[in-house]
C-alpha cells in the first residue's frame, strides 16, 4: 500500500457509522506489521478522523479510535519521544485548575470514578428525599417549641402505625401469623436501612437551605476558580486554625464573595493547615436561612442548624452575614446562640460583610465582636490582578470575541477614573461584560438584518393597503409592489442566512479550540492523578490525538475561514463608560431635585 493511494476517508466513514465493522477492520490491520501503514499515512487518517469528530460534533470517533492504536505508533508518526509528551502533560497540567471543564469531559472519558461519584449522588439524593418526605429526619431530635414538639409527636404516631396498618392489609389476604412475620420483617429492614444509613452512609448534601457545599461544586467545576487574594485567604485560615471566626470585611465589589469561595478551594485542595484538613465548607448567602414567608421565622435556620449539628467536619461560611444580625430578631437570637462557643452548633465559621455593615451591627455589639473576632481588611484589587482576572473571564465566557491586553488595560483606566464610586475589580468586570455584549448585538445586526426588517415592515403596510383597494383600480399595481416586494425580502433573507451562517461557523471553531485546550488540560490532570496502567496509556493516546491533531485542524480552518471575528474596540469601552457616567449624573440629579421637594 502505497502513501499516494491510500484514502482514510472510507474508513473513517465505516468507522463512523459502524464501530464494530471498524474494530474488525483495525484487528485485520494489526494482523499485518501493526496496520500496515506508514507514518504519513497515519497523518492522514488522524487528520480525516480529526475533520469528521469536528462534522459530528463529538469526540467518541477519537476515543475509539484511540482504542486500536498504540501509543508507540503514535509518537512515531508525529517523530515524537514519550518523554516529550510527559513534558507537555506537566505542563498543561498546572493550566487546568484555572480553565473550566463542562460534564461532557467526564462523560466522554467514562471513567470509573467519574460513573460511581454520580451514581453515588444520585442515590444520596434519593435517600435524601424519602428521609425529608417520611420525616426520618425529625427522630431524636429535641423540639424547640410547642408548636415543633407536637410535630414531632405526630410524626411518631405516622410511624408506629405504619406497621400495624401493614399488618392489617396482608391479613386480608393471607393467614395472621404470615402477616405478622411479613411485616416483622419488612419493619426490620427499614429500620436497620434507615439506622445503617443515617449512621454510616450518609454523605455531606451539595445544598442545605440555599447554602452550596462548596467541595463538590468545586469537583463538579460547577463554580469559577478564584485567582488571586492568596494574603486575605492564608490569614483566614490561619484565624481559623487557631479557633478564632475571620470575618472579611471591605467595600461593594471588592471580591469578598469570591474569597469565600477562595477558601472553599484550599479545603478541597487540601491546602489548609493540619487542624483543618478533611473538612467540608458549606457557603452562601445568609439571607437564605430567613423566612420564606410560609414557616414560622426561624424555622428554616432550625432546620439549618440541626442538619450542620449531626456533621463534625464542617466550615460555614456566611456571605452578606449582616442580614442574620439585625436585633429584635428571633433569627438574630438564634443565630448569636448557635456562634456561641458553648453551643458548638455550627464549628468553624467565616463570613463576610460590607464596612458600613460592619460599622452598623458587629463594632458597636461586643457579643458580635466577640463571635467574629478576627477582622480581615478587603482592600480593592491591583491592575495586575484585574487584568488577571479579566483575561481568565474573557477564556471562559467570550471566546469567540476578540479582545486585546491594551483594550483590558483601558477599561481598568477608565473605570478607575471616571467611576470611582465602583470597586474595582467589580467596576472592570461589568464593564468587559457590557462591552463583549454589545460587540456581540453589533455583529448580529448588520446591515443585510436592518434591511431585512424594514422591508418586512413595508411588506405589512403593503398587505393592509392590498386589503383595502381590493376590487379597485389599484389592486394589480399594489399586487405588482407586494410581488417585487416579496422577490426582495427572498433575496435578503439569503444574504442574511450566508452572513449568519459564517459568523456561526467563526464562532463555533473559537469556542471548539477552546474546549480541546481544556479538555487536553484535564486529561493532563487524570493521567497525572491514576497510576500507571491501560487506563493512562488510553488517556495519553487520546491527549495526543486532541493536541497533534484536532487542534492543528481547527487552527487551519481559523486561517482559511474568510469572516471577521467580532472586535471589542476603544470606541465601545469609551461609549460604555460615558453612558455609565451620564446615568450616574442624572440619577443625582433626580435624587437632589426629591430632597429639595421635600425641603421645601
Amino acid at each position: 500500500m502505497s502513501a499516494v493511494s491510500y484514502n482514510p476517508a472510507p474508513m473513517i466513514a465505516h468507522f463512523s457509522q459502524a464501530p464494530t465493522l471498524c474494530t474488525r477492520i483495525f484487528s485485520c490491520c494489526k494482523r499485518q506489521n501493526s496496520l500496515n501503514l506508514s507514518n504519513e499515512q497515519l497523518n492522514l487518517l488522524f487528520r480525516e478522523v480529526a475533520k469528521v469528530s469536528f462534522q459530528n460534533k463529538s469526540s467518541d470517533l477519537i476515543y475509539r479510535c484511540a482504542e486500536h492504536i498504540t501509543l508507540d505508533q503514535l509518537l512515531t508518526a508525529l517523530n515524537m519521544h514519550e518523554g516529550d509528551l510527559n513534558l507537555m502533560i506537566n505542563r498543561l497540567e498546572k493550566c487546568e485548575k484555572v480553565l473550566k471543564r463542562g460534564e461532557s469531559h467526564a462523560a466522554a472519558l467514562g471513567t470509573w470514578q467519574d460513573q460511581r461519584s454520580y451514581a453515588v449522588r444520585k442515590l444520596h439524593a434519593l435517600f435524601e428525599t424519602l428521609l425529608s418526605a417520611f420525616s426520618f429526619v425529625q427522630i431524636g431530635r429535641e423540639p424547640g417549641s410547642s408548636w415543633e414538639a407536637s410535630h414531632i409527636l405526630q410524626v411518631y404516631g405516622q410511624l408506629l402505625s405504619a406497621p400495624f396498618l401493614l399488618a392489617a392489609f396482608l391479613s386480608t389476604m393471607t393467614s395472621f401469623l404470615t402477616a405478622l412475620t411479613i411485616t416483622t420483617i419488612t419493619t426490620a429492614v427499614v429500620a436497620g436501612s434507615v439506622f445503617a444509613y443515617l449512621k454510616w452512609f450518609r454523605l455531606f448534601p451539595e445544598r442545605v437551605n440555599g447554602f452550596h457545599n462548596l467541595n463538590v461544586a468545586i469537583e463538579q467545576r460547577s463554580i469559577p476558580a478564584v485567582i488571586g487574594k492568596d494574603d486575605e485567604i492564608d490569614q483566614a485560615l490561619f484565624y481559623m486554625d487557631a479557633g478564632l471566626n475571620p470575618l472579611f470585611v471591605g467595600e461593594p465589589g471588592t471580591g469578598k464573595t469570591s474569597l469565600i469561595v477562595g477558601v472553599g478551594q484550599r479545603f478541597h485542595n487540601g491546602n489548609v493547615p493540619e487542624r483543618l484538613k478533611g473538612k467540608q465548607v458549606i457557603a452562601g448567602n445568609a439571607a437564605h436561612l430567613l423566612s420564606d414567608g410560609h414557616s414560622l421565622e426561624g424555622d428554616r435556620f432550625q432546620r439549618f442548624k440541626s442538619r450542620l449539628e449531626s456533621e463534625k467536619k464542617v466550615a460555614v461560611g456566611f456571605d452578606e452575614v449582616q442580614v442574620l444580625m439585625k436585633s429584635n430578631t428571633r433569627v438574630g437570637d438564634l443565630f448569636k446562640s448557635a456562634m456561641d462557643k458553648s453551643s458548638d452548633s455550627f464549628g468553624i465559621c467565616f463570613g463576610a460583610t460590607t464596612l458600613a455593615d460592619y460599622q452598623k451591627y458587629i463594632a458597636t455589639d461586643a457579643a458580635w465582636m466577640r463571635r467574629f473576632p478576627a477582622v480581615i481588611p478587603v482592600s480593592p484589587s491591583s491592575k495586575e490582578h484585574t487584568i488577571v482576572l479579566l483575561r481568565h473571564l474573557h477564556g471562559q465566557e467570550a471566546p469567540d470575541i476578540d479582545v486585546s491586553d491594551e483594550i483590558l488595560n483601558e477599561i481598568f483606566e477608565e473605570t478607575s477614573r471616571k467611576l470611582k464610586e465602583h470597586a474595582q475589580p467589580d467596576a472592570s468586570i461589568v464593564v468587559f461584560s457590557q462591552s463583549v455584549a454589545e460587540v456581540r448585538m453589533r455583529h448580529w445586526n448588520t446591515e443585510a438584518h436592518r434591511s431585512l426588517m424594514k422591508r418586512r415592515s413595508e411588506y405589512l403596510a403593503l398587505c393592509d393597503l392590498f386589503v383595502k383597494v381590493s376590487g379597485t383600480e389599484r389592486e394589480a399595481d399594489v399586487g405588482k409592489e407586494l410581488d417585487d416586494m416579496s422577490a426582495k425580502i427572498a433575496m435578503l433573507e439569503e444574504v442574511y442566512k450566508k452572513e449568519n451562517e459564517s459568523a456561526a461557523f467563526l464562532i463555533r471553531l473559537k469556542r471548539d479550540k477552546e474546549k480541546v485546550i481544556s479538555e487536553t488540560c484535564y486529561l493532563a490532570r487524570k493521567i497525572l492523578q491514576l497510576p500507571i496502567s491501560r487506563q493512562t496509556d488510553q488517556l495519553k493516546k487520546v491527549f495526543t490525538i486532541l493536541r497533534f491533531f484536532f487542534l492543528p485542524f481547527i487552527e487551519e480552518q481559523l486561517k482559511m475561514h474568510p469572516g471577521t471575528s467580532p472586535t471589542v474596540t476603544s470606541k465601545v469601552v469609551q461609549e460604555l463608560v460615558s453612558r455609565a457616567v451620564a446615568l450616574r449624573s442624572s440619577m443625582a440629579a433626580d435624587a437632589k431635585r426629591e430632597a429639595e421637594a421635600r425641603a421645601s
